[in-house]
């Protein structure tokens, strides 16, 4: 399950916003579900979510986005590293 980055960033402000966060995060679990948490800028985000249960997370406080060839290249490079 997803969970926008307007959401996420309105959470820190919003009791309210907060709460909704909470929900669906709980809904999810209770499903069987990840939680994906999109637009995350910043440690305390991050933070504030793990400890709320959510399992999933993207956005620019790991990295921008990048090409899918920039992905399988660092891939096919690790992969030859480790196998030398």
């Amino acid at each position: 399950m997803k969970i926008g980055g307007d959401l996420i960033a309105e959470a820190a402000r919003a009791p309210d916003a907060a709460a909704l966060v909470e929900a669906v995060v709980g809904l999810a679990g209770k499903l069987g579900m990840t939680t994906l948490a999109d637009a995350i800028e910043s440690a305390p985000q991050c933070d504030w979510l793990r400890s709320h249960g959510c399992t999933e997370a993207q956005g620019y406080f790991f990295g921008p986005p990048v090409p899918a060839h920039s992905i399988e290249e660092a891939l096919a490079l690790d992969a030859a590293r480790q196998a030398a």
